[in-house]
């Protein structure tokens, strides 16, 4: 009879493989909402970038977006923005826009609840079409995910 290659190798006991998993788990549990964040930091870059020719840290006067969540449970990104002041504009006026549409289409219904407290609900419509204000300052305060 021949003997296996090895005869043992070190395991974990099972407390800390129960602590991996649930910490697995969680990890991937909260996904959807990280990446819900990290998308609106996006946004709030790219409104920055359009309104500034992409002179990071640039002045420029945006603190609201416009975002829809449609009941199909997309998201889309108008280009309408508000000042500080109140003051309603189009960023279509400043540059283009394309690109945002990029970080919104990692949005929707099935992550709502990690871009949803950096908004406020500005028009429910009946057909359940929801129209958003995302809040640029918070957005942009990038949350630790790694």
């Amino acid at each position: 009879m021949t003997e296996p290659p090895f005869t043992s190798y070190d395991l974990p006991d099972a407390r800390t493989l129960y602590r991996a998993r649930v910490a697995a788990y969680r990890v991937r549990a909260e996904a959807p909402d990280r990446l819900a964040r990290v998308m609106c930091a996006h946004l709030a870059a790219a409104v920055c970038d359009i309104l500034t020719g992409s002179t990071f840290r640039g002045p420029f006067d945006a603190r609201w977006l416009e975002m829809t969540l449609h009941p199909a449970g997309d998201v889309v990104v108008s280009g309408r923005y508000w000042t500080q002041a109140g003051e309603c504009r189009d960023l279509a006026d400043a540059g283009d826009t394309f690109g945002m549409g990029e970080w919104a289409d990692e949005l929707g219904a099935w992550n709502r609840d990690g871009w949803a407290p950096l908004c406020t609900a500005s028009d429910v419509r009946q057909d359940g079409t929801i129209t958003f204000r995302l809040d640029l300052v918070r957005a942009a305060e990038l949350p630790e995910v790694l």
